[in-house]
């Protein structure tokens, strides 16, 4: 019942890929062997239509220290509808018996979770990975398939030094409604490297910081911030497959 519900979602959360049978059948832990965890649970959300609309997945260790309970819960994946699905599901977990830590993999870095609890400075970082690589390789054909936050227009100079002709200079006419990439002659709002586009084509980098850490050059003044108007996206870039 998660894989519908969860190909529904991944539509919209930008970064976030499909999910092949296989995958599934590791991850609703038929292999319970999968990255080392052990008995793995689930438990599904259901609105007031009957339908899924929530899941979470997590593994259990029951422990004690100095004979007190110290059960721990791993979250390896909580996704909702809505964000009131999610506290739901949150809460579910933070409900279980015995059970003093609960700790979670991979969560965005938007997670609105942190401004539910009662005392905010309670949830802990451990660390910060790159889950999510973008090489575009048709720029054109890549601007153009995404849809933007506000309208505009924007000239791009990529410089793509292992596929050159994959470089060159490009007019983004874009909107909330689409948009049209092309080559163009004009003289270039902005110019940048593959990885730099790569890193800001989904919305998750933003162009003012790159132009000021010296990796992209602006040549119209506001351009970076024109850029970041229309690349914008909420929620932000989150890979939620493990791969």
């Amino acid at each position: 019942v998660l894989h519908a519900f969860y190909d529904e979602h991944r539509l919209r959360v930008p970064g976030a890929l499909s999910r092949t049978e296989a995958w599934w059948s590791i991850i609703t832990g038929e292999r319970e062997s999968w990255k080392g965890g052990g008995k793995t649970f689930h438990v599904a959300h259901r609105g007031d239509d009957g339908e899924v609309d929530g899941y979470a997945i997590y593994t259990m260790d029951f422990r004690s220290e100095n004979f007190l309970a110290a059960g721990q819960i791993e979250v390896r994946e909580l996704y909702g509808a809505d964000p009131e699905v999610e506290a739901a599901l949150w809460r579910y977990c933070y409900d279980i018996d015995l059970v003093t830590t609960v700790s979670a993999l991979r969560r965005p870095l938007d997670d609105h979770l942190r401004w539910r609890l009662a005392d905010p400075r309670q949830l802990q970082v451990t660390g910060g990975h790159d889950l999510l690589w973008v090489r575009v390789v048709d720029v054109a054909a890549a601007l153009a398939a995404r849809r933007y936050a506000a309208e505009g227009s924007l000239v791009l100079e990529v410089d793509d030094a292992f596929r050159p002709d994959a470089g060159g200079r490009f007019r983004l006419v874009a909107g909330p409604d689409g948009a049209e990439c092309e080559r163009t002659d004009a003289g270039p709002d902005l110019s940048l490297g593959a990885p730099e586009l790569g890193a800001t084509v989904l919305g998750g980098t933003p162009f003012w910081a790159l132009v000021r850490s010296g990796s992209v050059r602006e040549h119209r003044g506001g351009a970076a911030e024109d850029a970041d108007a229309l690349f914008a996206c909420r929620p932000a870039p989150y890979c939620t497959t493990m791969f």
